[in-house]
């Protein structure tokens, strides 16, 4: 896998093994890369990360591409056990703030499994 093919699997699943994690060119990865991928995959597939519904359970971001081009960026949380809810919602006219959104909200510490960007 080349560098851009890691950074998406690790945008997805929020993991990477210790060969894959040698294998970045860098211990710091670039925000501007993420962005990119997420924008990519925004596009190609209406919403990031694609394996997530709104109505699903899980904690975390997701951006959906809405009919009239707008980028709404959901967050959320757990609010009991095993009940989450959304506890934000923004609105954005391009793909490129609501990526920085999503990361900002997903990955609050700057890091995916242990991985830092900035």
């Amino acid at each position: 896998m080349d560098e851009k093919q890691l950074l998406k699997k690790l945008l997805i699943t929020e993991y990477l093994n210790v060969p894959e994690r040698r294998s970045l060119s860098k211990p710091i990865v670039r925000r501007e890369m993420l962005t990119e991928i997420i924008i990519e995959e925004l596009e190609a597939n209406g919403c990031f990360p694609n394996k997530y519904c709104l109505d699903d359970e899980f904690c975390g971001g997701l951006i959906v591409l809405t009919p009239d081009g707008k980028y709404k960026v959901y967050g959320k949380s757990e609010v009991g056990m095993l009940k989450t809810d959304i506890v934000l919602e923004k609105e954005f006219s391009s793909a490129l703030e609501a990526a920085t959104e999503y990361l900002r909200f997903s990955y609050s510490g700057n890091n995916i499994d242990g991985i830092p960007f900035e």
